[in-house]
């Protein structure tokens, strides 16, 4: 029995210091630093196919860097940086910022830049990749301003298309899978649905925190809109109807984004603290996980979840990638 009882100890023990091991390399695989910034980020998105990330600051540097955090090119706007975003096949980034550009690169070529009357807020490319869809404002007579939406050519940022986008700054641009549609959000509250071929507005959905009514639509073209009001609401809308599906309670006092799993079954948000998992069948939280600062995150081809996260509010320059595993 004595024999059995150590031997047993000495399993346990070496199982012990395996882990204890291993545990060094696990984390430094999961987490992965982007240190280069002067300044909080503004903005941060993920390539999607997930080898390179881009971000935005107030120090009016935009990064590009390669997904194991090596900084990979970098340039200046005259003003805070407010939006970024990386093209699908990941071969092109743009940036706008407060000093009413918006540019677009290409490695170490710049592509082309667009000048606008107010900042540039919000940045999309299509899902193909030929268009850039830019939200920014233009001055009216009572003060608050007029959102406007222009779609450029990306081969050389030329202007194709112009659209109206409500009453002050357009803040947030998403296109369908098709590209068929674009979903922008205002600082008005309201996310309007636009028919892009026709230029025309299909749908109108207010009652949207004026600050943070981001959109997406999910593989499947449901579209999500973010409701941060007394209740706290993530809201859930059809994609093509506008019609809405569903509230879902976060009792969180900011979201800095959602992701749908590829086949749309699941939607994940990201809170100061956590990460929030609802069923889409059912609407109803199936999981939460502890997490410090998420500001974006995308689903990984194994179906876990790509986070990265910012620094304390002390070091809200700094950014961190990792891995966050999903239960299935």
């Amino acid at each position: 029995m004595y024999r059995q009882a150590w031997s047993a100890g000495i399993v346990l023990f070496l199982g012990w210091l395996a882990l204890v091991e291993r545990t060094p390399e696990i984390q430094a695989q999961q987490r992965r630093e982007f240190v280069g910034h002067l300044g909080a980020v503004r903005d941060v998105v993920i390539s999607n196919d997930q080898k390179f990330v881009a971000s935005g600051a107030i120090d009016a540097s935009v990064k590009f860097w390669s997904i194991d955090g090596k900084w990979l090119e970098s340039y200046k706007h005259k003003g805070q940086v407010m939006a970024v975003a990386i093209s699908p096949d990941g071969k092109q980034f743009a940036s706008g910022a407060e000093d009413r550009i918006a540019r677009l690169a290409s490695g170490k070529k710049e592509l082309g830049t667009a000048k606008f009357e107010g900042t540039v807020n919000a940045l999309a490319f299509s899902p193909d990749g030929s268009r850039l869809a830019v939200g920014s404002v233009v001055k009216t007579p009572d003060g608050k301003g007029a959102g406007v939406i222009k779609l450029f050519d990306t081969a050389a940022l030329k202007e194709e298309q112009e659209l109206p986008g409500g009453v002050g700054s357009v803040i947030s641009l998403s296109f369908s899978p098709n590209g068929s549609r674009l979903a922008a959000g205002t600082r008005d509250g309201v996310v309007r649905i636009w028919d892009v071929a026709a230029g025309k507005a299909l749908a109108e959905l207010p009652g949207h925190h004026p600050e943070n009514n981001h959109v997406r639509y999910s593989p499947a073209g449901r579209l999500y809109a973010i409701r941060q009001d007394k209740f706290l609401l993530v809201k859930v809308y059809d994609g093509e109807s506008g019609r809405e599906l569903a509230s879902l309670a976060t009792l969180a006092k900011w979201c800095h984004g959602l992701a749908f799993s590829a086949d749309g079954k699941r939607l994940v948000g990201a809170f100061p603290e956590r990460l929030v998992h609802w069923d889409t069948a059912t609407f109803k939280e199936v999981d939460s996980t502890k997490l410090t600062s998420p500001r974006t995150l995308a689903f990984t081809p194994q179906g876990d979840l790509l986070v990265i996260t910012g620094g304390t509010p002390s070091e809200n320059h700094k950014l961190a990638v990792q891995t966050v595993p999903v239960k299935k």
